[in-house]
């Protein structure tokens, strides 16, 4: 039975399965703080070969929206790691909206820092 109290102990990414399982019984059983000490390890632990794991669990709790957000941006920054990693086409198969959605955030993102890019500052004086 959880009280409420838990020893932090260090998880290794080999260990994902049972934070995962940890996020569904804390949100089935609204244990709050389980839930922030998984997000923290979430965020800890993630790497090319489970964040697709992650994003999965992540879409489906709204409690792990934070968490949905500091992936997206870690799959950009490893995006050509992790389509290389073997579970990329498993993923893109039996999550098409995800895919999509994440797909869309990096086009949309990508095409704002073009424009900022593109804006040549002002001088003043120089027309």
């Amino acid at each position: 039975l959880y009280h409420g109290m838990l020893r932090r102990v260090p998880f290794t990414s080999a260990e994902v399965k049972l934070v995962l399982d940890l996020v569904h019984l804390a949100s089935k059983y609204q244990m709050d703080e389980l839930m922030g000490i998984c997000k923290d390890v979430l965020i800890e632990i993630v790497n090319v070969f489970n964040v697709l794991k992650i994003m999965v669990v992540a879409d489906k709790y709204p409690e792990l929206s934070d968490v949905s957000l500091r992936l997206g941006s870690y799959m950009k920054e490893n995006f050509e790691d992790i389509v290389k990693n073997e579970d990329w086409s498993d993923f893109v198969i039996t999550n098409p909206s995800l895919v999509t959605v994440l797909l869309l955030k990096m086009k949309k993102e990508n095409v704002g820092m073009k424009k900022a890019l593109d804006v040549k500052p002002k001088v003043a004086g120089v027309l």
